[in-house]
Parts: structure tokens; sequence; C-alpha cells
């Protein structure tokens, strides 16, 4: 009750309560979100990118995609190559004899 007679003296205005803050109108909804959409609409930069900025972000590009290939390519290659290797014959039956 002290404090609530306090801030009334020091701000002039009444302690918030907690309806102050659930009792939004329409009209407060729609103009929090319209400014919140605010942050998210692109200004202009009034700033140059030239064309060696966008050869090295097609570069970047290319390149991250190139290495997410080469490393599925590096994890497959080895099992595959294993799997279609031929395996030596270890017969022995067969023996290889050099004419003499």
């Amino acid at each position: 009750m002290i404090l609530d007679d306090l801030w009334n003296r020091w701000t002039g205005f009444a302690t918030p309560s907690v309806t102050f803050y659930l009792n939004y109108s329409e009209f407060d909804i729609m103009r929090n979100i319209l400014l919140s959409l605010l942050f998210f609409v692109p200004m202009s930069a009034h700033a140059y990118i030239g064309p060696g900025m966008g050869a090295g972000t097609i570069a970047v590009i290319i390149g991250i995609l190139m290495s997410i290939f080469l490393a599925l390519f590096a994890i497959l290659w080895y099992p595959f190559k294993r799997l279609f290797k031929k395996k030596p014959d270890t017969d022995d039956s067969k023996v290889d004899s050099e004419p003499s």
C-alpha cells in the first residue's frame, strides 16, 4: 500500500495492474503486429554490390555444394569399390608356372 502511494506521487500514474496488460483492444493488437512487421521490411542500403561480390557469392555457393557432393561421394566410393572389386582366386589347383 505504501509503495503504491509512493509510485502514484512520484509518477502521477496509478500502479499498473495485471489487467492493464491483458485488456488490449483489436486496434492495439493490430498496431503491435504492424510495428513488429516493420523490423522485417528491408530498407534501402544505398550501397553498391559490384560484380566481384556477386562472383564471390556464386563461388561460395558452388564450393559449398561441391564439398557436400564430394563428401557424399567419398563416403560411398570405398564401400562400392570394395563390393565390385574382383577377389583373387585362392584355388591351389591353378598354379602359375613360368615356362623355362
